[in-house]
């Protein structure tokens, strides 16, 4: 089967991590409207912008569609997010985890969470996105009666056949569904496979964040964005802890909540504060471990941000 792999950077929001686990049977394409970029590892192809869309959604189109002159030449083609970096040959991902005899799809089960509606929830309160356009989105799912719990999948890393009308109207809708609503095109993807009766795809049980097969680098961010988004995060996990304590729940899945977002923001920490990024990091840790033996999360608000 003939495999290609493709990921796209709009602007300077990714850095390309070079493949250090070349499979020689299968070619690497990025799209990006950046000049800069260079690689030896992957074809650089030019991403034009017709529609004069915003970067995201540019980016947005290419992942979710493709390119149709490129794809017509595969079999198989697997997605992945420019910050993602492989830590085995992408090969060994479609031997161990897709059953092709069966299935044509490919998507990665969400670790939080198995509803749409949920989601949304979740990406308003960490402002991923207009709270407006998720709202209206949502309304128009519960229009066309799409059900509660469907399943939510993390879209950083597929694969699908290429050749197959069924998946590219579920796209052709995926992507429609990004362009008029919102730019989070986990809110829509299980509704395109609803809304179409698509069954054939195989719902992948691996951690999306971190696996035998890649991990996940920070976006390129400044110090200032960084650090805005770490306090908007604080404010909400603060809220769920608060909600926690008058529901009368454990403190256990706010608690690894938290060790995620910290952990996942490292890299880029690291990137931007070099030699401090160990120190800021320390300070958040001594805190959190406050957090754990019951200071709550109050005591975030002591942290100085300036360095």
């Amino acid at each position: 089967m003939k495999t290609m792999v493709y990921t796209a950077i709009t602007g300077d929001y990714d850095t390309l991590k070079e493949i250090k686990y070349i499979d020689k049977e299968i070619d690497y394409y990025c799209f990006t409207n950046n000049p800069n970029i260079k690689s030896k590892t992957w074809k650089i192809m030019s991403l034009d912008n017709p529609e004069l869309l915003d970067f995201i959604r540019l980016e947005r189109k290419i992942k979710i569609l493709g390119c149709e002159e490129i794809f017509k030449n595969y079999d198989l083609a697997i997605y992945m997010d420019a910050n993602i970096e492989l830590r085995k040959p992408v090969s060994e991902f479609i031997k161990k985890e897709c059953d092709l005899k069966n299935y044509d799809f490919f998507s990665l089960i969400h670790s939080d969470r198995d509803c749409i509606y949920e989601e949304a929830i979740v990406c308003i309160d960490w402002k991923k996105d207009d709270k407006k356009i998720i709202e209206e989105e949502m309304t128009f799912l519960k229009k066309e009666n799409f059900p509660e719990h469907y399943g939510l999948t993390a879209n950083n890393f597929f694969a699908f056949k290429t050749n197959n009308s069924k998946i590219k109207k579920v796209q052709n809708c995926w992507w429609n569904m990004v362009k008029r609503y919102s730019r989070r095109d986990q809110l829509s993807f299980m509704y395109s496979l609803w809304k179409h009766k698509y069954k054939k795809v195989q719902f992948i049980n691996v951690l999306w964040y971190n696996n035998d097969y890649f991990f996940i680098h920070e976006h390129n961010k400044s110090k200032e964005v960084i650090i805005k988004e770490l306090n908007e995060k604080i404010t909400t996990l603060e809220k769920d802890f608060n909600n926690m304590k008058m529901q009368n729940q454990k403190q256990e899945t706010i608690i690894k909540k938290l060790n995620n977002e910290l952990t996942k923001s490292h890299d880029s920490l690291k990137q931007i504060l070099n030699s401090k990024s160990w120190t800021y990091i320390s300070k958040i840790r001594n805190l959190y471990n406050k957090f754990k033996r019951g200071g709550g999360i109050n005591c975030f608000n002591k942290i100085k941000w300036n360095y």
